[in-house]
């Protein structure tokens, strides 16, 4: 008689979190740079994410020390050891010790969005979004500026003289010769009133307004003149900055210029400057610094001949896209480009050379060929793992090219404007394919269940069954129709709207809401590992789901950036591309877990006795190791929970126990031992065997089962499969019919426990 032993030991079926093993990797490095300010050949980089400095002039960057929030900087300021921070939205923070430690210091201040500073002698001007102040003791006290300027949005400031000239943005220019006290508007000749920037050398000051102007004042701001044609026409000039006799223009959307008249006329020097958005610019000694969208900063030694990225340890990119190709993991970001590592993230390099736009949307893949999608120069195909890049829109109507989908050799593409495209020899050639989609915006496509999927900007998912050439909506329990993202694996679904998660339900023909503690999850990226969904959101982080999202656990803690753009993962490690601080990664062995039930297993000396082993996993897994001759075990491999008959195929005649000890193995799961353990022939009833005579039986259609033994039953206990206890009565009896008609169809265990012996056993209903 065959008998399966059960034990039962309550567990978690999600281990605990380890959030500390949340780790940032070495790239991809850039990032949007929003302002600069520099002391000798020691600058501060203001980014979305708080202050990057660099001692030896911008070779190598470190983030900020302790008490700056990670939030964006638009003004920097600094004086020997003292360096102010303007932090949007939240005022000034100021360090003593060249930015390693840093101290709020808003007292006096009326509006805290900070838009640009300055010193001159002992003053300190701070610039916001609703007046200028003042401070005379280092920023530990605020006035207000009083007059005309009095609540006004000043964007910009400089010291030409004894006069401070501050811009605002759509008053003009407002001037005071007695350190602020009083001021006076100065429009003269001044036709675009949205200033953006200024700077000014010997008796020249100039100015840079939204509309792609710049002003020139020789008569210290009494009357202005516009520059002449080569001017940064139609872009925003953002920055200016005087070297010597030179004079240079950061713009937002044509790169930098250069004029040696102070400002009359202009030249393009963008040679080598691959991010053509340029927020900012600052002297540093003999180098000219340029802050940019995205890319980081780059730098000229050789007055804008020429400019190179110094970007050695400025981690601050927004990470839009991920993918895992191989023992590749690759990178698309918002202005940095595209990026590869080969060591889990250790060193990333970019691979550029060929792309004509850094804003990287999607990453696909068809065989040994990349694509990746841009926001502005259309689609990319590579041949060489990126190493060169070559246009690959023939047929395309938008150049901005939202999301990308290879199903089979076809490639799918969604644009910002066009619908949907398909190409079916590998991207060379397009053809438009969105008949029945009712917006021309997509945001997301996918593969799932013989179909594919595409996410609209206002219209909600559509699906085609005939490989995109005609699509239907299916929008049924969606409160809102702003798609941001679609994934699909196995039998779900998921997307993220502007409302919240969502699964498709299992009809297939509406969707159902996804909650973490009765709330909305905002997701933005969605990936599936094995049993795993991982959901990436706009503000709060990381969310991950074991039971096809009907329940979530928050991964955020210890990510240093709530904004997560893109996922993907390795057998080692799971990746999550943020939006201001590049990509972090987490052990998966801190996600998945295996455990056995029980960690040896006991068989009795005979042959073919059986035992139950007890698999608990949410990842697939193999049993490894050296198996005798002596047992048996009827699966090595699954995924999830599981169980695992061993059998016993040769009798134990050696007094002595016999054993061997086995390893349950996942490449993302700590490996497991267990043993497996033949008892010898003085063990005796040592191994727990019921007596000799025992009986029970189940009453096929009736719900009913008999229970009988030779000795005297102290009681019992009823278990599902899974080990949930059903029943547990105590009888004292030798005999006796329990009713189990409640319960259904299916396999149960019985625990049945007499004076001095234990017996478990499987029966049906």
């Amino acid at each position: 008689m065959h008998r399966i032993i059960f034990f039962l030991i309550a567990f978690s079926l999600l281990s605990f979190r380890v959030f500390a093993q949340w780790t940032q990797t070495n790239g991809p490095q850039g990032g949007r740079i929003l302002s600069i300010g520099a002391e000798g050949n020691r600058i501060y980089a203001g980014s979305a994410a708080g202050v990057w400095i660099s001692a030896d002039s911008g070779a190598s960057w470190a983030q900020a020390g302790e008490g700056l929030p990670k939030r964006k900087v638009m003004a920097l300021l600094a004086s020997g050891p003292l360096v102010w921070a303007g932090i949007s939205s939240i005022g000034i923070f100021r360090s003593d010790d060249s930015g390693a430690t840093w101290t709020q210091k808003n007292t006096g201040l009326t509006n805290f969005v900070i838009r640009s500073m300055t010193k001159a002698s002992s003053t300190l001007f701070a610039g916001t979004g609703g007046g200028l102040f003042l401070s005379t003791d280092s920023g530990d006290h605020w006035t207000s500026a009083e007059g005309i300027i009095s609540g006004k949005n000043i964007s910009s400031l400089v010291i030409s003289g004894s006069s401070i000239i501050a811009g605002s943005y759509g008053e003009g220019i407002f001037i005071s010769g007695d350190n602020g006290s009083t001021w006076q508007n100065s429009t003269a000749g001044l036709t675009d009133l949205f200033v953006l920037s200024l700077t000014a050398c010997n008796a020249a000051i100039v100015a840079g307004t939204e509309g792609g102007k710049v002003f020139i004042s020789t008569d210290q701001g009494n009357s202005w003149q516009i520059s002449s044609p080569g001017s940064p026409a139609e872009s925003p000039v953002n920055s200016l900055v005087f070297k010597g006799t030179y004079l240079f223009a950061g713009t937002g959307g044509q790169g930098i210029f250069r004029s040696s008249d102070n400002g009359f006329s202009w030249t393009s020097v963008n040679t080598y400057l691959s991010n053509p958005l340029i927020n900012s610019l600052v002297l540093s000694e003999n180098r000219i610094l340029a802050g940019s969208d995205g890319g980081g900063i780059f730098a000229t030694d050789d007055l804008g001949a020429s400019w190179q990225p110094v970007n050695n340890g400025l981690i601050s990119a927004s990470v839009k896209a991920m993918m895992v190709k191989g023992t590749q993991i690759m990178a698309g970001t918002s202005g940095a480009g595209f990026f590869i590592s080969n060591d889990n993230g250790n060193k990333w390099f970019s691979r550029n050379n060929g792309l004509g736009n850094r804003y990287i949307t999607a990453i696909a893949d068809v065989g040994e060929k990349l694509f990746v999608s841009t926001a502005g120069t259309g689609l990319y195909i590579s041949e060489n793992q990126g190493i060169n890049w070559l246009s690959a829109g023939n047929g395309l109507t938008s150049h901005y090219i939202s999301a990308l989908c290879a199903s089979g050799s076809d490639i799918f593409a969604g644009t910002a404007g066009s619908g949907v495209f398909i190409s079916a020899d590998s991207g060379f050639t397009w053809t438009a394919s969105s008949h029945g989609i009712t917006d021309s915006v997509i945001t997301s496509i996918t593969e799932y269940d013989q179909k594919i999927y595409a996410g609209t900007q206002n219209s909600g998912v559509f699906y085609s069954t005939d490989g995109g050439n005609t699509w239907t909506g299916i929008n049924t329990g969606l409160p809102s129709l702003m798609i941001k993202t679609l994934a699909g694996s196995g039998q779900t679904l998921l997307t993220g709207t502007s409302s919240g998660l969502y699964r498709l339900s299992s009809t297939g023909l509406g969707w159902v809401p996804l909650l973490f503690d009765g709330e909305a999850i905002m997701a933005r990226t969605i990936s599936f590992f094995g049993s795993a969904i991982f959901a990436g959101t706009d503000q709060n982080g990381l969310f991950l789901s074991f039971d096809n999202g009907d329940n979530w656990e928050s991964l955020r803690t210890g990510l240093p950036d709530s904004t997560i753009n893109s996922l993907t993962a390795t057998g080692m490690n799971l990746f999550a591309g943020t939006g201001e601080s590049g990509t972090w990664k987490r052990p998966m062995s801190s996600l998945f877990t295996n455990k056995v039930i029980p960690d040896t297993v006991k068989l009795k000396q005979t042959q073919d006795f059986y035992d139950t082993l007890y698999v608990q996993s949410n990842v697939d897994w193999t049993i490894s190791g050296n198996i005798p001759d002596w047992f048996s075990l009827d699966k090595q491999n699954g995924t999830g929970n599981d169980t695992i008959l061993v059998r016993t195929l040769k009798p134990n005649l050696g007094y002595l126990a016999r054993h061997t000890t086995l390893y349950l193995f996942s490449s993302v799961a700590p490996t497991i031992t267990f043993t497996v353990l033949q008892l010898g022939k003085t063990a005796g009833l040592q191994d727990n065997q019921a007596p000799v005579e025992f009986w029970i039986s189940a009453v096929p259609g009736e719900g009913f089962i008999d229970v009988s033994a030779v000795s005297e039953i102290k009681d019992l206990t009823i278990y599902s499969i899974l080990g949930s206890v059903i029943r547990d009565v105590t009888v004292n009896v030798k005999t006796i019919r329990l009713n189990l008609s409640s319960l259904g169809k299916g396999i149960y265990i019985i625990k049945i426990r007499g004076h001095g012996w234990t017996v478990n056993k499987t029966f049906t209903l």
